[in-house]
Formats: C-alpha cells, structure tokens, sequence
C-alpha cells in the first residue's frame, strides 16, 4: 500500500459516496455513519493505493445482498471473506448467484465496467465491517466495487483510508458506542 495524497478532506470522500450512481441504491445511507464513526478516532484521512496484494486480501464483510431488491443468498462465506475468495467463489457460483441476487450481481457487474473510484478502506473494524486478525484491511464502502474492479482484472485500486492511531490497532474495535 502506498500513500498518494497525505491528507484528504472528508468532504472529498462523501462526495464520492454521495454521487453514487447505481440505479435504486443509495450507500450514503450505511457508509456516511461509518464513516462518522472512523472519524471521532481518526487523526485525518489519506488516499491509498492498494497494490495486488492488498487489494486480492482486502476484507469483505459478511453479504447477504438486498432483499428488498430482490436477493436471497449470501455471498460466500457467511463470515466475510477476502476479495480473491469472494471472486473464486464467485466465478464458481456465478450462476446461480446472478439468478439469485440481480441487485447484488448486476452492482458488480456495473463496476466491472466503470472508470474505478476509490474505495474506502480501514484498518480496524467499524460497525458491521469487522476485520479479522488475518486480514490487513476491511472495506467499509465499496465492497462491489472491489469485486468488480478484481473481476475485470484491476489488481490496483485507489481507496481512502483513516489515519488511526496505533493503540486503536493492537485490538481495539471502533464501534458506535
């Protein structure tokens, strides 16, 4: 992982979220509060670059998809997985999974074929998105993105990410207490 800009405005980084553009979706919603609560323990914000090794070990947490858009299976691992666990179970299931979960496919797939955006990216849990000790990285937003990205064989991707102090990484978990 390299830094590419030292600090960045949070501003900068909701706006990307806000402008999200996939049909009938609105991650604002679940990821701005995550944001918020990386932010009381942050010192600032920096984007990254994840090179392949970051970005193939990238934690995604567990995924159910959307049912209220149609999805009713969960996304490999009801644990959460890496992003190159995801896609090999992915490309396994592919299927089954399209027919399945539309909504979560077809964001996938969407981003497969857009220009990337950088993810957001943290070093310790937050909320839902819990990083086991394995794991280097949880994605706090953009866990389609990654996929899709991986999928149309990105293996560099630009994320932001919270500059936390040390002690909030020798097993402290931010949660919304």
């Amino acid at each position: 992982m390299r830094i590419i800009t030292a600090a960045v405005a949070r501003a900068v980084i909701d706006a990307g979220i806000l402008a999200a553009t996939y049909p009938g979706h609105d991650p604002a919603r679940w990821a701005l509060p995550l944001l918020d609560q990386l932010d009381a323990r942050a010192t600032g914000w920096q984007l990254v670059e994840l090179d392949t090794q970051a970005l193939a070990g990238l934690w995604l947490p567990p995924h159910s998809g959307e049912a209220c858009h149609g999805d009713s299976i969960s996304l490999g691992d009801e644990g959460g997985s890496s992003v190159i666990q995801a896609h090999d179970w992915l490309i396994a299931h592919a299927d089954a999974y399209a027919a399945a979960n539309p909504s979560c496919w077809g964001r996938i797939k969407f981003a497969s074929k857009r220009p990337m955006s950088p993810l957001v990216v943290s070093a310790a849990s937050v909320g839902d998105r819990v990083k086991p000790e394995q794991a280097e990285l949880v994605v706090v937003d953009g866990l389609h993105r990654a996929l899709g990205f991986w999928m149309a064989g990105e293996r560099h991707c630009q994320a932001y990410a919270p500059v936390l102090d040390r002690a909030l990484l020798d097993g402290y978990v931010l949660s919304g207490a």
